[in-house]
């Protein structure tokens, strides 16, 4: 797997109306989407709800860096085909693929278009998450503080790989900048 498939989950700053829409506008549309994935194994429901989210991937600019997360989902996709062509029908082996696919979509366009500043300070906005947090955790912010950083783990984590793998500067991991 080569690493430009996570690119698929790496933020860019763009000026486009999906870019722009607020975060928690852009993760109802994620609801929107997951919650018929789920309930649904259909196999036209998931085709029209892949087909669905296609042109919010026009729109922001980011079918490309859609493709290349594809790219990685083919694997998986492949097995879980094959999973499930072994202890059900085809077509429910082709439904679950295909929902497989609708859920990697819905969540690489949240992830390519939502800046995780803006995704902590909508979480901060909202009060129940602020409720929670403060109850469980002890302080205000304790939620929206680890979801922000699982968001920037991924493009860190990528880039750190991408040093290793040969691509980088060896003296980077002997602390030589």
């Amino acid at each position: 797997m080569s690493l430009r498939t996570l690119e698929g989950f790496k933020f860019s700053t763009l000026k486009t109306p999906v870019h722009l829409l607020d975060p928690r506008t852009k993760f109802l549309i994620v609801i929107a989407v997951l919650v018929p994935a789920l309930l649904f194994a259909n196999i036209y429901v998931m085709i029209a709800l892949l087909l669905s989210q296609l042109p919010l991937l026009l729109v922001g600019k980011v079918a490309r860096r859609w493709a290349l997360s594809l790219r990685a989902g083919v694997f998986l996709s492949a097995l879980i085909f094959v999973v499930n062509l072994f202890t059900g029908s085809y077509l429910s082996a082709i439904a679950l693929t295909l929902r497989f696919l609708v859920l990697l979509t819905s969540f690489s366009l949240f992830f390519m278009t939502t800046s995780p500043d803006d995704l902590g300070l909508a979480l901060d906005r909202i009060g129940a998450v602020r409720w929670l947090s403060r109850r469980w955790l002890g302080y205000p912010n304790a939620l929206s503080f680890t979801f922000t950083t699982a968001v920037r783990l991924v493009p860190t984590l990528r880039r750190q790989l991408w040093m290793l793998n040969g691509q980088g500067d060896w003296n980077w991991t002997r602390g030589i900048y």
